[in-house]
């Protein structure tokens, strides 16, 4: 990955940072998903950027949903945790530790997306 591209990467954290301490959760999502998107080009596999977007395409209103809950719980983990440590290992050329950042930040979301799932399903069965 380029200087410039890192440097494209810190902007898009910062933006990010921005946008969640003005109570714009799409707009730090969309920061946050052009500080990976540019990550991912990097790596000079188009068709896999492009799979990658339509996969956030597809998963909008789940990502916008664990954002919500996050808030909600105050938990910047999401901003705050893995962002920084991606851009720092972008800056260090450091691939292996770039992908087990991106992919602990997934799992991170997923688990916090699958426990208000539950908790929809679990506030649907009581009403029933």
């Amino acid at each position: 990955i380029s200087a410039a591209d890192v440097e494209l990467m810190q902007g898009h954290y910062q933006q990010a940072l921005a946008a969640v301490a003005n109570g714009d959760l799409i707009g730090a999502l969309d920061a946050d998903e052009a500080m990976l998107e540019t990550l991912y080009r990097a790596s000079g596999n188009p068709v896999l950027t492009d799979l990658i977007r339509s996969l956030w395409r597809q998963c909008r209103a789940y990502k916008i949903a664990g954002a919500r809950r996050a808030a909600e719980e105050a938990d910047d983990s999401q901003w705050s945790l893995f962002p920084p440590r991606i851009v720092d290992a972008a800056r260090r050329n450091d691939q292996h530790a770039a992908g087990e950042l991106t992919e602990e930040s997934l799992r991170s979301v997923c688990r916090r997306i699958q426990a208000l799932l539950e908790q929809q399903r679990a506030s649907a069965g009581q009403r029933d």
